[in-house]
């Protein structure tokens, strides 16, 4: 059995493949299965791969073919259904990882006996980066406290900075994301869910590539609200995930929180009127029960209610003060 099958979808990625694919064929550790789904790429992404697996020669590779463009949550559930090892990492075919990123989350979860194994990561820009640490090689024993701050997306959501136990991934009742925006929560929700213990090391060992991202320009208001309503989707399916296990009642307040962080999206283009819109009508439920949800930071809370009450924020807010423990 291979210790570590890496999950890698492939679709439009030419430019990058290449990097990605070399990242991970010089892994330290050995007895690594690598998994490539073709989503039915229309451009030489295939071909550079093939060059690439002819020049190192990994003895453990396979390449799946979906017959039509399926998306990113079902590619990676293709892979993940075929995958062989002890543990399944996935990693976007943009990016690329260290060399010790295999080993490294395989022996601190080896070490611990975890389930999951969680590393920090940098956002990768083409002339800067930003390093995201997570723990210090912190064991969180208790894996309902875990939990919950997966689910409320106070803690890593993304597919591709850990490691998770194979019968864990492979479990017939994971559901696929239904949608593209907050897929990585959807899927790490659900592990985490059935996770006994998880584990974290705050080197940076995943590069995340972000392109110019770094450079100023203006947000698109309809990505926004295109990625907006599709987490929101994501939630809603967690939320009827959660009511099937018959314990949606004990994890409100995350709920809430991630609820909160999905309308949180539209701030950045909230002056555009169709946002604003959008923004007042997703989750209408929540917009009271922010003030007292322990995961929402006072910073978060204000900037909410300024948009929610508008030029009656002051008052309002002074109001609050009087009755109202604020954080």
């Amino acid at each position: 059995m291979p210790k570590i099958s890496v999950v890698v979808p492939v679709f439009g990625v030419e430019k990058y493949i290449e990097r990605c694919a070399r990242s991970l064929f010089s892994q330290t550790l050995e007895d690594i299965e690598f998994i490539f789904v073709n989503d039915c790429t229309e451009d030489r992404s295939m071909e550079i791969l093939q060059g690439v697996i002819d020049e190192f020669k990994p003895s453990q590779v396979k390449i799946l073919n979906h017959l039509e463009n399926m998306g990113l949550p079902q590619a990676r559930r293709t892979g993940m259904a075929a995958a062989t090892g002890e543990y399944i990492a996935n990693c976007d075919s943009d990016d690329w990882v260290e060399p010790e990123y295999c080993e490294s989350l395989y022996h601190i979860a080896k070490e611990a006996d975890a389930d999951m194994a969680i590393c920090g990561f940098r956002y990768a820009g083409d002339k800067d980066s930003v390093v995201m640490r997570w723990g210090d090689e912190k064991v969180y024993g208790n894996p309902e406290e875990t939990f919950r701050h997966i689910l409320a997306e106070r803690l890593p959501i993304n597919v591709w900075c850990r490691i998770i136990r194979r019968e864990i991934a492979q479990r017939p009742e994971i559901e696929v994301p239904v949608c593209y925006s907050a897929e990585d929560w959807t899927y790490v929700v659900q592990w985490a869910y059935y996770a006994k213990k998880m584990v974290f090391d705050s080197s940076p060992l995943y590069n995340y590539y972000v392109g110019n991202a770094s450079e100023s320009r203006s947000p698109d208001p309809q990505k926004c609200m295109r990625n907006c309503i599709q987490k929101r989707d994501n939630v809603k399916q967690i939320r009827r995930w959660l009511a099937q296990k018959e314990c949606l009642c004990r994890f409100r307040e995350e709920i809430v929180s991630v609820q909160f962080l999905s309308k949180a999206m539209l701030f950045p283009v909230i002056d555009n009127s169709a946002c604003r819109h959008l923004w007042r009508k997703v989750f209408r439920s929540v917009n009271i029960r922010v003030l007292m949800n322990n995961y929402i930071t006072r910073k978060e809370k204000s900037r909410h209610f300024k948009y929610l009450f508008g030029s009656f924020y002051p008052v309002i807010m002074n109001v609050v003060h009087i009755f109202v423990k604020y954080e």
